[in-house]
């Protein structure tokens, strides 16, 4: 009996020791404009496909390569300084959404402005700013936004676009686009009494 218990300790030390050894410590970096970012305040922190780390900040986009910073600003192309989310799209686009309502993305080493920005900006203008995680490009370079004012919109690469709305529209407080890799972006209540959605 007692053998048995010291081999089934051994067998949780050597499993205990294991675990531990294989343990990862991941080392944390503070950054500050001291180390490249265009300013202290970063609004959004993203890394994309290829392993860049990009910093929304109100002085421009900063991407950092794991040796040092680039900073993208309007000389660039960039349409706002203050950047408050970053997005990829499915063919590597990296999208930036501002203060100011202007759209653009970087592509081939340049920062490119939305060609459908005016129209973009018309519908978002009054309601300010996009609700942050509620924008989506998706492979057929279809845009989903949702704004402040809880209007969720859909504007394909034509420039047409589509309004989403739910049967009930005094029982939605908000519309959120998710988007999951596996499968298609849909739309979210995020407050609802009802259960039917009605997606046009």
């Amino acid at each position: 009996m007692r053998k048995a218990i010291n081999k089934g300790l051994q067998v949780f030390f050597i499993i205990l020791l294991s675990v531990t050894a294989t343990a990862k410590d991941y080392p944390l970096r503070h950054f500050t404009v001291a180390d490249g970012l265009p300013s202290n305040e970063v609004y959004h922190v993203f890394q994309d496909s290829k392993g860049y780390i990009w910093f929304g900040t109100d002085n421009g986009v900063a991407r950092y390569n794991g040796d040092e910073f680039r900073v993208y600003g309007d000389a660039d192309g960039l349409l706002s300084n203050n950047v408050f989310e970053i997005f990829e799209d499915p063919s590597g686009k990296i999208w930036f959404t501002s203060y100011s309502d202007k759209l653009c993305y970087f592509e081939d080493g340049q920062i490119k402005k939305y060609p459908h920005s005016i129209l973009f900006q018309s519908y978002v203008e009054g309601d300010k700013i996009i609700e942050k995680s509620s924008f989506f490009v998706d492979s057929t370079n279809n845009i989903s936004f949702t704004t402040r004012g809880n209007k969720t919109y859909q504007i394909n690469q034509n420039g047409e676009i589509k309004e989403f709305h739910a049967d009930s529209v005094s029982m939605i407080k908000s519309w959120k686009v998710v988007h999951e890799k596996w499968r298609p972006p849909f739309l979210l209540p995020l407050y609802k009494e009802t259960t039917k959605l009605i997606i046009d």
